[in-house]
């Protein structure tokens, strides 16, 4: 099949500003480029033979992303490598790979932030703010477990 060195030359730069899922890659072409699903499927297949595009990669850059900056927990890096379709075992295999010295640095971190959140509510720190400070962790990813003595 023969495409257009537009497409082909959008979809590279596309892949250049970081590593996409086999999923983002397929919504990018089918609903921003309006390609068919055997233009689509050629195309995912030729880049993914190239290398291109790697779920295992893409996986494995996200997670380390996200524990590397900002505060996040594993319950919502979970949920957002499931929005960019990725599989269940390939998630539950890269999070597994992740849980030694990133685990600890993540527990670092919330304990510093949780920390710093308290002190903002002073005296005032009673059961309201508990529950407040409670919903917006477990809202970022993390669970009871890892709050309840923090908190």
């Amino acid at each position: 099949m023969a495409y257009s060195r537009n497409i082909i030359d959008k979809l590279q730069k596309y892949l250049a500003l970081r590593p996409r899922s086999e999923h983002e890659v397929y919504n990018y072409l089918k609903i921003r480029n309006k390609l068919d699903n055997t233009e689509t499927d050629f195309l995912l297949t030729q880049f993914k033979a190239l290398g291109l595009i790697s779920d295992p990669d893409f996986s494995e850059w996200f997670v380390t992303n996200r524990l590397q900056f900002g505060l996040h927990g594993f319950n919502k890096i979970k949920q957002e490598l499931k929005q960019k379709g990725i599989s269940a075992e390939l998630i539950s295999t890269t999070l597994a790979a992740h849980t030694g010295t990133e685990l600890e640095s993540q527990s670092e971190k919330l304990a510093d932030k949780v920390t710093a959140d308290k002190a903002k509510f002073g005296d005032n720190f009673d059961q309201k703010a508990k529950q407040r400070l409670l919903r917006k962790y477990i809202a970022r990813g993390f669970t009871y477990s890892d709050l309840k003595n923090l908190i």
